[in-house]
């Protein structure tokens, strides 16, 4: 669990991924400040790079991305 063989070598499981999206996103619903997410996302880097050379962030931060707008739009008024 963790990690996956890629023809590149050692790289993050996208369950891991996942994982840690869903995880931001459960903080973030619980109003967690930006520093606490921030700083689980730190611990989460460093636990990632300490098996992988390499971490792409590109998918993790697009994942990111999108569950924070999903948040946001589901709690906003709606536009009259």
């Amino acid at each position: 669990m963790g990690y996956r063989f890629a023809s590149g070598g050692l790289a993050v499981a996208r369950v891991t991924v996942e994982r840690f999206l869903e995880r931001v996103s459960r903080l973030y619903e619980q109003n967690a400040t930006a520093s606490r997410i921030e700083e689980y996302a730190r611990r989460w880097l460093i636990w990632v790079r300490s098996g992988v050379q390499r971490v792409e962030l590109t998918e993790i931060v697009r994942g990111l991305t999108r569950n924070v707008v999903n948040n946001v739009s589901s709690k906003a008024a709606p536009l009259v």
